[in-house]
């Protein structure tokens, strides 16, 4: 039975204490990815419509420089980002993005079969294109083809409208939804929609979000089974002790080397070398820095568990040598001499007598 004790205390200890390192984590997890609410703030406190502006704008300026007219209006990234804040509105902006976002968690968390959302370019791209027109650069181009007699002002910026809405950037997509997303982003018609091409993220986005209920059900577990094997008393405590203590001790380590790992994972080539590297790093810092919160908290809750046992511990044993000091000796359990023996033995034989 001892044997038992120690082989049970051996694996099942390595469990709890497997259990007690995973239980922070899930909660953590479940608490800034398990719903849309996170996501968003992030995504605002990281500037996403800059972001987003400035690569538009790239985008545009090669589009606008390679339009079929007159004579070529070179108009710059500032004032193609001027015209693209003025079509899309930061409220606007993060309108659709809350949108998306809340269409793909209804989808993760299967309430819906697959993401349902809508952005409406068309208004979006009439404005851009009437700004775009109404530029200095372009309003100097045209009245340069008026001094000269070769367009009026109204023909020329008509002419212009028609040469940008021609582009391919321009005339490819009027809405962008759940089912053309891919191929809007890649340029490329034949793209299969993202939703079918990742369809078991759902189910397993729920399994993970349903891990703390697991770990928490795993360790209530394996308590009722150390007691019934170990029972209820100091060995149960001492059992769990040490779980505690080894599990402290780890997520110690783990949270030291956070920052280290961070720093890591900033210098990999795959988000080093992205053009969106510091709207990642931002968003993974975030993601971080919440975890760092939460699992400082879950530090302090394990500590005080342990300083607890400490105590029952003492408690126990205190208790324990009160009632050992208190045990009364019975005097005639005493090792009595073979001469006192003798003696007995000739007092009852001279009685007897």
């Amino acid at each position: 039975m001892p044997i038992v004790r120690k082989i049970y205390s051996i694996v099942f200890g390595a469990l709890l204490t497997i259990c007690l390192v995973v239980l922070p984590f899930s909660f953590l997890i479940k608490s800034d990815l398990g719903s849309p609410n996170k996501l968003k703030t992030w995504f605002k406190q990281a500037d996403l419509y800059s972001v987003v502006i400035n690569n538009l704008s790239l985008q545009l300026e090669k589009a606008v420089t390679s339009i079929n007219f007159q004579i070529k209006p070179d108009i710059s990234n500032s004032e193609i980002n001027i015209a693209l804040k003025s079509s899309v509105s930061e409220s606007y902006f993060y309108q659709n993005v809350d949108n998306v976002v809340d269409a793909n968690y209804s989808w993760l968390k299967g309430q819906t079969s697959k993401p349902d959302f809508l952005i409406d370019l068309a208004v979006v791209k009439n404005g851009l294109v009437n700004n775009l027109v109404n530029s200095q650069t372009s309003l100097a181009v045209c009245n340069q083809l008026v001094a000269y007699r070769l367009s009026t002002l109204s023909e020329c910026q008509a002419n212009l409208t028609t040469a940008l809405n021609s582009n391919s950037v321009f005339s490819n997509y009027q809405t962008v939804n759940q089912d053309n997303l891919v191929s809007y982003l890649s340029g490329s018609s034949n793209s299969t929609p993202y939703y079918e091409q990742y369809s078991y993220l759902p189910s397993r986005f729920q399994t993970l979000m349903k891990t703390p209920v697991y770990t928490l059900v795993a360790i209530i577990a394996v308590i009722l089974l150390s007691a019934i094997i170990l029972g209820l008393g100091f060995r149960l405590i001492k059992f769990i002790f040490k779980s505690v203590i080894a599990a402290t001790i780890i997520l110690i380590v783990l949270r030291l080397l956070i920052n280290p790992i961070f720093n890591s994972v900033q210098k990999i080539s795959v988000i080093a070398n992205n053009s969106n590297s510091d709207l990642i790093i931002k968003m993974i810092n975030y993601f971080l820095i919440d975890f760092k919160r939460g699992l400082n908290n879950f530090l302090i809750g394990y500590v005080i568990i342990f300083a607890l046992l400490v105590i029952v511990i003492f408690i126990i044993k205190s208790l324990h040598k009160n009632r050992k000091n208190k045990t009364p000796k019975n005097p005639d359990t005493k090792p009595v001499s073979p001469s006192q023996n003798f003696l007995k033995l000739n007092e009852r034989s001279s009685q007897n007598k």
